[in-house]
């Protein structure tokens, strides 16, 4: 690899990880865990991440792309879960010092209390902001990953109908 940016897709120890910041000059780059679900900022060196890390399948930068052009076909309610989230984590992620370990809880619990919002809802915000492309369409609420494409079988779910006169009403034995 010649240079180490933003987005950048890289593959450490075997784990798929994305470049949240990289400063040559500090010799400092923060990259993030892309499948764990508890991942944090994780602090390499520069010039030792740029030795050893190799690029990651190009699939990961097109998961990228499509994450940015996912908002043109978001639904109302996925947009909106999108402001609610960004309008929280904006503040934070503006602070560079939400990216070191020591200090990061102390700004999420003091700005979940100004907030009046819980600690762990901005931890998983701001993770969700990292790890799919750190822009506001990585905060879009994935409705399209609920429910199931295919039916459960041949047996209908839930309770029967109490209707009279719909096809499925339960017909008993004296009826």
């Amino acid at each position: 690899m010649k240079n180490l940016h933003r987005g950048d897709h890289v593959l450490v120890n075997g784990k798929l990880h994305v470049i949240i910041t990289a400063n040559s000059d500090d010799d400092i780059v923060y990259t993030i865990d892309v499948k764990a679900g508890s991942a944090l900022p994780q602090k390499h060196s520069y010039l030792i991440l740029l030795e050893h890390a190799t690029p990651a399948p190009t699939e990961g930068n097109a998961r990228q792309l499509v994450l940015q052009t996912t908002s043109r076909f978001a639904s109302d309610a996925s947009k909106a879960l999108r402001d609610r989230a960004w309008k929280r984590i904006k503040p934070l992620v503006d602070d560079p010092l939400i990216l070191d370990s020591g200090s990061r809880w102390r700004l999420i619990e003091h700005h979940g209390v100004s907030l009046k919002c819980a600690p762990t809802t901005l931890l998983r915000d701001l993770r969700r902001y990292w790890q799919n492309g750190q822009n506001e369409d990585a905060l879009l609420g994935r409705y399209d990953r609920c429910g199931t494409t295919e039916r459960c079988g041949g047996t209908p779910r839930g309770r029967r109908t109490t209707k009279p006169g719909h096809k499925k009403f339960a017909q008993g034995p004296n009826d």
